[in-house]
């Protein structure tokens, strides 16, 4: 609820409250300048206030030669390290590894007290910074809503911790510098606080979140994102079968792909498969905007099959790929066009593994 007192603050949710209330007043938590162990207390009271999940973890980089390490906290009360190694093992460490979503329900790899797990890795432009990990001694017990409230969640911890990183970069440096420099610094950084909040609202709704029916054909929810992403709003997209969210092509290629994995997943009876995908999408303008797709199908409250995904912009990544393409291309031109002979040798041996034309004409050797 908004305090009409404080109109730059929202009140603290209590005890039990609703994900959309925990999720708004998190939201303007992280939207400050916090230290990353401020960021990990911040997403655990959010966590502890809904009162669903007995067990909450995190991954968080290491130290002393360990890559990651597994943390247990209360709020207030400190962090204790569970363990610390080169390489995590579990749901945690496929999130780790994959960057996507884990869910796991049934025996956790002999922790009895656990019947379901979720492993959801803080992911900010392609790098995993951790992974909040959620355990629950029931059964299937991880609601479409509350894996998208999850997912919202750690799109927003990934970003303030990505902040954090950098707030702390600049704050090094800045002690580092010449007093004449203190002014020039302090506008950097009140600019950068600006930029961050305007990021993270920015950046945590430019994925688009959805949820799939796959036998109706349409969408059951769209995060509003979809409108930055397609000019569609979400009650435009919901009216709309599937189809017309995807080019002929992409429409190909997710039929192809339902038809492989659905039928086993339902014969399966419980659990989660993920798996990411390129697909094109039509937008209201006529365009198209290429989007990397993560699809995660799962079995809802009642027994039934939904397909929960995220949609990616990678317009950015794709032209960056054919520049760095036709950067290969220039070079292999100016190399094997050269009338000066070239030639590549490996050292372990001296044997030549390539060259140009001009040193085959001079060898007499044919590349």
């Amino acid at each position: 609820m908004y305090n009409k007192e404080k109109t730059d603050t929202f009140d603290e949710p209590g005890a039990g409250a609703g994900s959309q209330a925990v999720l708004a007043h998190v939201l303007q938590q992280l939207s400050r300048e916090l230290a990353p162990q401020a960021v990990l207390e911040t997403v655990l009271q959010a966590l502890v206030r809904l009162e669903r999940w007995p067990g909450v973890r995190f991954a968080v980089p290491g130290e002393e030669g360990a890559a990651w390490k597994v943390l247990s906290g209360q709020p207030g009360r400190g962090w204790e390290v569970l363990k610390a190694g080169s390489e995590e093992e579990g749901l945690i460490g496929q999130a780790l590894r994959t960057g996507t979503m884990q869910i796991m329900n049934g025996s956790c790899g002999g922790e009895a007290e656990a019947a379901s797990r979720l492993a959801a890795p803080l992911l900010f432009d392609g790098q995993v910074l951790g992974v909040i990990s959620l355990e629950s001694r029931q059964a299937d017990d991880f609601s479409s809503e509350e894996v998208i409230f999850i997912q919202s969640l750690a799109a927003a911890a990934a970003i303030a911790m990505q902040n954090a990183r950098r707030a702390a970069a600049l704050r090094l440096q800045s002690g580092e510098r010449k007093q004449a420099e203190a002014a020039r610094v302090e506008g950097e950084h009140k600019l950068g606080q600006s930029e961050r909040r305007y990021r993270l609202m920015a950046e945590n709704t430019s994925d688009v979140i959805w949820v799939l029916d796959p036998f109706a054909g349409k969408f059951t929810y769209v995060s509003p994102s979809v409108e930055k992403l397609r000019g569609y709003t979400p009650q435009e997209v919901l009216a709309q079968p599937v189809g017309d969210a995807l080019t002929p092509e992409s429409q190909q290629l997710v039929s192809d792909t339902l038809a492989a994995n659905l039928p086993g997943f339902i014969a399966r009876g419980s659990g989660t498969l993920s798996f990411v995908n390129e697909v094109d999408q039509p937008c209201k303008d006529g365009s198209i905007v290429p989007t990397e797709v993560t699809t995660t199908y799962m079995f809802d409250e009642e027994g039934k099959v939904q397909i929960v995904g995220v949609s990616r912009d990678i317009r950015q990544r794709r032209e960056a790929e054919r520049e760095l393409q036709e950067a290969r291309d220039f070079l292999y031109k100016l190399v094997h066009q050269d009338p000066i002979p070239k030639t590549l040798a490996r050292l372990s041996d001296r044997v030549l593994v390539d060259g140009n034309e001009a040193a085959g004409r001079l060898t007499g050797y044919s590349r």
